[in-house]
């Protein structure tokens, strides 16, 4: 088991992160600012966001978002938690999840009401009293996404970042029915945007 020093880390965060002293200021710069400075190379993050619960080796689903999403390894980008679904079908859902996603973060409304996008037109049109299609609305998603990429493309971002780690392909994590990696193939990954 862990030995869990939680005053240790208590003391961690505040004297040296909120202390700005040289070791809170490297956490404070995230896992993979860690990882960087100290030669590690085998960190759980996509675009420097760390990955969250959902484990993309067996929901294979969510590391296509993850890999897709301009904000890196963001779960509330879009879930697709199906399993047994084709890479094919997983793709094509990460894509509607995050055009979805898109949709209600910017409205400002919680993800856990699973609104749909065409409650969400429906919505926005009562509230402005302009009419607004569910076809309107996901267009207006995607040119937000695309935003979000031309940021990232501009900031340094490639191809090449919109991937999980190597070792989530290459190392098995043990399931009952077997061992499951990551291997939705980046060709793939590349057509959730095109």
């Amino acid at each position: 088991m862990y030995n869990r020093d939680w005053e240790g880390t208590k003391r961690l965060l505040d004297e040296d992160v909120r202390g700005g002293k040289p070791l809170g200021r490297i956490i404070g710069g995230g896992t993979a600012h860690v990882a960087a400075t100290y030669g590690i190379d085998r960190v759980p993050v996509v675009k420097g966001q760390g990955l969250p619960a959902w484990e993309p080796r067996t929901l294979k689903g969510m590391g296509i978002t993850y890999s897709s999403s301009p904000q890196g390894a963001d779960h509330t980008a879009g879930m697709v938690t199906a399993r047994g679904a084709t890479p094919d079908t997983l793709v094509k859902q990460s894509r509607q999840e995050q055009l979805t996603m898109m949709a209600v973060d910017s409205v400002g409304v919680c993800q856990f009401t699973n609104a749909l996008p065409g409650d969400m037109a429906a919505f926005i049109s009562e509230r402005f009293g302009e009419p607004l299609s569910e076809d309107e609305l996901l267009t207006l998603s995607r040119d937000a996404i695309e935003t979000e990429r031309e940021f990232n493309r501009r900031a340094g971002f490639d191809r090449e970042d919109d991937r999980l780690p190597q070792w989530l392909r290459d190392e098995p994590l043990p399931m009952p029915d077997g061992p499951s990696v990551f291997d939705i193939e980046d060709a793939l990954i590349d057509e959730v945007w095109g």
